[in-house]
């Protein structure tokens, strides 16, 4: 059985390309070392296989239709599965709308694909393979099946490097290497995807590879690939908020020790910023942070259930700054209970940080409006209220179908046109606060 595994198109100079095909790379590896004849179809070249593993990580991999047209290509027998973060959480959209897909992993992918290869003989025979495979949801005979939940592999370190092939294609499209280094987040956010994805599996979720490991994989990239930028797509770098920070102090330790020169950016919560710490971090390589501030409104970090106050955001904010690395913040401007009073104290919080804060100065980030996964904390708490409320995608986002706020409704839907039409001026971020504030105003 000859294997694909696919990750969404490639896009020139994109700063946020790279977690899928880290996802590809990993279990490309995994299948060479267990001698499975495997292709990475990093440039969509579409190789003759028998089943296609596509890796949906983000809503939009699931909306834009890339998907359908690769699978257009194919005109042979051949299985289509999904994996990944967005096709695991939305496995019932998948179904319903992706008539083509013949079974979705649910969970983490990497054991729930061997034992599948190992079992799966003909397409003509999948439901007798597949039925006693746990972590999986797949279709037979014009019926769904759902199977149990499969235990998380306990071990990251287990796992073989990945040799990360994709980044033979150079800087024109990977100018950082993504890197994972654990897979948990000790926060209890009620938005929050990762959650709901992790507690897809049974057994311990708090895990993550060891320093030594992360470090090996560092220097493997850097002599094979001669790339020294790195971005840990972990949750959080810190993962349980305890032993993750005495990994991150040994990883520094032989960064430094070893004489690595390399640059890097992680993840984590505003609570695990430190100066000591962060400050031990810059000098291994740390150059970026990426931190959910979400709102400058003390109201909106409470609903959220994000466990930290205003002032704890504008203290990371200040350290980050004072030790001369770059904040890249998360922020929702909009979620359905919005009131014109949180977006005015947002608005005031972030005014006086918006050239200090990194942001992309091309497209839009997704972080507009609150996107509920379906089953996180915040969509159960909607979908109570409306009954009628499924899965919120760029598509069928409708303001007076969102909010519950009619003032709200109104600004929103001003805000929208404004960010529209009005040409670029600066940061996504700083045209977005100055396009809200002219939305509250009613300008």
């Amino acid at each position: 059985m000859v294997i694909n595994i696919v990750a969404p198109p490639l896009i020139e100079n994109s700063a946020v390309q790279g977690a899928a095909h880290m996802m590809q790379s990993e279990m490309f590896a995994l299948l060479s070392l267990k001698n499975h004849e495997s292709f990475c179809d990093v440039l969509h070249l579409h190789p003759p296989c028998d089943l296609i593993l596509f890796i949906a990580q983000t809503i939009s991999d699931l909306t834009s239709g890339w998907i359908k047209e690769y699978v257009g290509h194919y005109d042979h027998a051949c299985l289509f599965g999904l994996c990944g973060r967005a096709a695991s959480i939305e496995v019932e959209y998948t179904l319903c709308n992706m008539n083509y897909i013949d079974f979705v992993i649910l969970g983490e992918p990497e054991d729930t694909l061997l034992e599948l290869v190992k079992n799966l003989h003909s397409h003509k025979a999948m439901n007798n393979h597949m039925q006693g495979i746990n972590g999986l949801y797949y279709r037979y005979k014009g019926e769904s099946f759902k199977t149990e939940k499969r235990v998380a592999h306990e071990n990251l370190d287990d796992y073989p490097m990945p040799n990360y092939e994709h980044l033979k294609l150079g800087q024109k499209y990977f100018n950082v290497c993504s890197l994972e280094a654990s897979r948990h987040c000790y926060g209890n956010c009620i938005f929050c995807g990762g959650n709901v994805y992790r507690h897809q599996n049974h057994g311990e979720i708090t895990r993550a590879k060891s320093a030594d490991r992360i470090y090996d994989e560092i220097n493997y990239v850097v002599k094979e690939h001669n790339v020294r930028f790195f971005a840990f797509q972990d949750d959080n770098f810190f993962y349980d908020g305890n032993e993750g920070y005495r990994r991150a102090e040994k990883l520094a330790d032989l960064l430094i020790g070893q004489k690595t020169r390399v640059r890097f950016s992680i993840q984590c919560r505003v609570s695990d910023i430190s100066q000591d710490l962060f400050g031990y971090l810059k000098k291994a390589g740390l150059y970026k942070v990426f931190i959910g501030l979400e709102s400058g409104s003390q109201d909106v970090l409470d609903r959220y259930n994000k466990g930290t106050t205003v002032n704890d955001n504008e203290k990371a904010i200040n350290i980050l700054g004072n030790e001369g690395l770059r904040c890249q913040h998360g922020y929702i401007l909009f979620d359905p209970f919005t009131t014109k009073k949180e977006l005015r104290e947002t608005i005031d919080f972030f005014i006086p940080y918006k050239d200090k804060l990194f942001s992309f100065t091309e497209g839009f980030l997704e972080t507009r409006y609150l996107e509920l996964p379906t089953g996180c904390k915040a969509y159960e708490v909607f979908k109570h209220i409306h009954s009628s409320f499924s899965m919120v995608t760029p598509e069928s986002f409708v303001a007076e179908n969102y909010f519950l706020n009619t003032e709200t409704i109104d600004i929103y839907n001003h805000f929208n046109k404004i960010i529209v039409k009005r040409p670029r001026k600066g940061s996504v971020f700083s045209d977005e606060l100055s396009a809200l504030e002219v939305a509250i105003e009613g300008k």
